[in-house]
C-alpha cells in the first residue's frame, strides 16, 4: 500500500468522526457549548421598532411611552429613544421623562446616558445619569444636572427629586433665583 493512500484514509477517517461528533450532540447544543444559544448571544424575547405603549385605565390613558427600539429580557427591558408620559392620579399632573437610553429593571428605570425631566408646570431638570423608581416617584441624579423653573436656574450635582412632595436636593448647588416683587 503506497503512503499517499494511506494519508487520505487517515483524513477520511477524521471526517467521518467529525461528522458522527455533530450528528450525536444536537447542533444548537455543539455550537454553544451546551448552553441556551439565546442566552449565549443575548438575543431578546422580542423586539420593538419606532413603538407606542399605552397603559389605560377606567379614567383614561395613565402612561404613554414612545420609543425608537425595544429589547425584553429575561430581567430587564431595554428602550433606546424613550420618551415616558405618565399621568399622576394623586397629584393631578402631568411628568415626563426622556431619554437616548433607559433600562427597565422591576419598578426602576435606569439612564445611564443622561435623562430630562420635565413637569406640567413647564419646569424641567437634566441629569447626566439616572435612576427613576416608578412606584415611589423618586429621581435619583448622578453627576451633573442643571434646572430651569420660570426664571430661575440651578446647576449642581446629584441631583435627587421626589414627584409625591415637589421636594428637590443636590450638591453643590449654584442658582439664579428671580424675586417677586
Amino acid at each position: 500500500m503506497r503512503s499517499g493512500n494511506s494519508l487520505h484514509l487517515f483524513f477520511l477517517g477524521a471526517l467521518l468522526l467529525g461528522l458522527l461528533l455533530v450528528l450525536l450532540y444536537e447542533p444548537k447544543e455543539f455550537w454553544s457549548g451546551g448552553k441556551s444559544l439565546q442566552k449565549e448571544q443575548n438575543l431578546s424575547d422580542l423586539e420593538l421598532y419606532d413603538f407606542t405603549y399605552k397603559e389605560i385605565t377606567p379614567e383614561g390613558v395613565v402612561v404613554l411611552a414612545l420609543g425608537q427600539k425595544g429589547y425584553k429580557f429575561d430581567e430587564e427591558e431595554i428602550i433606546e429613544g424613550l420618551n415616558l408620559s405618565r399621568f399622576l392620579q394623586q397629584e393631578q399632573r402631568i411628568e415626563v421623562l426622556e431619554s437616548p437610553l433607559a433600562i427597565k429593571r422591576g419598578e426602576k428605570l435606569f439612564f445611564p446616558q443622561s435623562a430630562l425631566y420635565i413637569k406640567d408646570d413647564a419646569s424641567r431638570f437634566w441629569s447626566e445619569k439616572g435612576e427613576y423608581e416608578l412606584d415611589k416617584k423618586l429621581f435619583k441624579g448622578e453627576g451633573r444636572f442643571w434646572l430651569v423653573r420660570a426664571q430661575d436656574r440651578a446647576q449642581g450635582y446629584d441631583i435627587n427629586y421626589s414627584a409625591s412632595s415637589g421636594i428637590l436636593e443636590a450638591k453643590e448647588i449654584k442658582a439664579k433665583l428671580e424675586m417677586g416683587r
